[in-house]
């Protein structure tokens, strides 16, 4: 060990001409090390950038792929409009195992592209409460519905009082109604005197809802009642704010119809009269009974549901009732390795311009 520290300390001694090996040889170490670092430090950002490049490439795919899923099902609903006259959650378009097959045409692996269409005509339709075109006053079977559809949730929950159903509804309306010099509705309606003071502070609508999710600015509105909980189903899932009649554009109307073919049970269950909320399970066990690939109960007119088990005296409002959608909700989502890509669209079936053929317009696009 002497021998070598002895070795070391010659080596970097100062030689009779003056020159510093050691000095020179600390340079070379140096020039190396920083070399291996930039080295490193290169290789590190090329690899990352390699990823991104890849990430974003793969991205991009899965865009695509969940775009075409979404074309897939648009054209799912116009091959369905040209094949029946009803819709229910017996058509190709709601059944899981045709949507697979369709995508098997297509050579599309049902793992990496799942694909859903929701029929919203089968959901409660917020905007038809009041009638237009100011909205003062109520379309009176939908605000029956909504009591109807409110009320069974809202008891389930201690601070809400037995006023609560109704108060919301009045304050629905009040965000709707315009031209009434912000008059409110009930004893506990809200105009915009009521959000104004909240803090941060905002303004009724008074207009039509945009979103689902604009009810929660409403008073009275919890996010609980809203969204549901662990042991109570919330009421999110089960209204739209889409549903305006095509052929009326100035003043805009929203018939409210509910397609009980395609409705949950939440939905049937306030289209039962007073009384009568359990045969719900009745009709939809009915619709969805299937042995293998066939449903056993075909639908195949208006008033189908009258052949469920003790439904055939059943009395429902007609002006709620329809067997044919136009409103869907198409969700594609494409997975590639850790990847995924989700988008959603809403889409009106309706008659090409000056054509017999349907297209599906798209009214609201969603990516996620």
């Amino acid at each position: 060990m002497v021998r070598l520290f002895s070795r070391i300390r010659a080596y970097f001694r100062r030689d009779e001409d003056g020159s510093q090996r050691g000095v020179a040889l600390l340079m070379v170490l140096a020039v190396i090390a920083l070399l291996v670092g930039v080295s490193a430090e290169l290789h590190h950002r090329v690899r990352a950038a390699v990823f991104s490049t890849e990430a974003s490439r793969q991205r991009r795919q899965l865009d695509w792929a969940a775009r075409s899923g979404v074309a897939l099902g648009m054209a799912m609903l116009v091959l369905d409009k040209k094949a029946n006259t009803m819709d229910s959650v017996q058509d190709p378009w709601a059944d899981p195992n045709e949507i697979a097959k369709m995508m098997l045409d297509f050579d599309i692996s049902p793992d990496s592209l799942k694909l859903e269409i929701k029929d919203l005509t089968g959901l409660v339709q917020i905007n038809a409460l009041v009638e237009p075109p100011s909205g003062q006053k109520f379309n009176a079977p939908q605000q029956e519905l909504w009591d109807r559809f409110l009320r069974p949730i809202a008891t389930l929950y201690d601070d809400l009082d037995l006023n609560a159903t109704t108060d919301i509804i009045n304050s629905m309306k009040d965000w709707m109604d315009r031209g009434d010099d912000e008059a409110i509705t009930g004893l506990n309606g809200a105009e915009s005197d009521y959000y104004l003071s909240l803090d941060p502070p905002y303004s009724a609508r008074n207009n039509y809802f945009n979103s689902e999710s604009e009810l929660l600015r409403v008073k009275g509105m919890t996010p609980e009642l809203f969204y549901g909980s662990e042991e109570i189903p919330g009421i999110a899932e089960s209204f739209t704010v889409y549903g305006a009649d095509p052929a009326k554009k100035n003043p805009v109307e929203y018939p409210g119809k509910i397609n009980m073919g395609s409705a949950p049970l939440e939905v049937i269950r306030a289209l039962m009269p007073i009384g009568s909320e359990d045969l719900a399970e009745s009709i939809l066990e009915y619709r969805e009974e299937r042995e293998e690939d066939y449903f056993l109960n075909p639908i195949n007119d208006a008033n189908w549901f009258l052949n469920a088990p003790g439904c055939a005296d059943l009395k429902i409002d007609a002006n709620l009732l329809t067997s044919v959608s136009d409103y869907f909700e198409i969700t594609c989502t494409a997975k590639q390795q850790e990847f995924v890509k989700t988008v959603k669209a809403v889409v009106l079936r309706k008659k090409a311009n000056n054509s017999q053929d349907y297209i599906c317009e798209i009214l609201a696009w969603h990516s996620l």
